[in-house]
């Protein structure tokens, strides 16, 4: 069977980040595995590469296909498996809560051809597109970086 297992952070709100935010260098990511077993050995290995505390992980699901609906499973911050029956409302919340950095993952696409776009919050509010409504920035893809206090975007460039 086919099945994905998410690989995500969040800032540490102990730390005064903001937990609506993935923690800053750490890519949301898709990853395709075989089994259960290599879903938990690729969060372990996720968590110690980008040293995420407990309550900066919010991945480990596993589902069909990127962003599905149904909760298969879930893999907890220490690797062990879980039911996704007892977690599918959770999953459900934090799809609202953070899926728009779920849903396009760049892990199943080329790298190469992406690019990051700062722009201070003054520049996105007086845009025309925006017209200063919070709302149409954060649909449309952007995310605060705390590190440079700009507005970033990844898009695709297009050769």
């Amino acid at each position: 069977m086919k099945m994905y297992v998410l690989l995500s952070s969040c800032g540490n709100i102990s730390y005064g980040a903001n937990a609506l935010e993935e923690k800053f260098g750490v890519p949301t990511q898709w990853i395709k595995v075989s089994d259960l077993k290599e879903a938990s050995n690729e969060c372990r290995k996720f968590i110690d590469e980008y040293n995420l505390g407990g309550s900066e992980f919010i991945g480990g699901y596993v589902v069909e296909k990127p962003n599905a609906d149904k909760l298969i499973s879930v893999i907890s911050y220490n690797g062990r498996i879980w039911d996704g029956k007892e977690y599918q409302g959770m999953y459900e919340r934090q799809r609202v809560e953070y899926g728009r950095h779920w849903s396009n993952p760049l892990t199943l696409l080329d790298f190469n051809k992406w690019e990051t776009f700062r722009v201070s919050r003054e520049t996105l509010l007086k845009h025309s597109k925006y017209q200063g409504d919070w709302s149409k920035i954060i649909d449309d893809g952007w995310r605060f970086d705390r590190h440079f206090n700009k507005f970033y975007k990844i898009v695709l460039i297009e050769n």
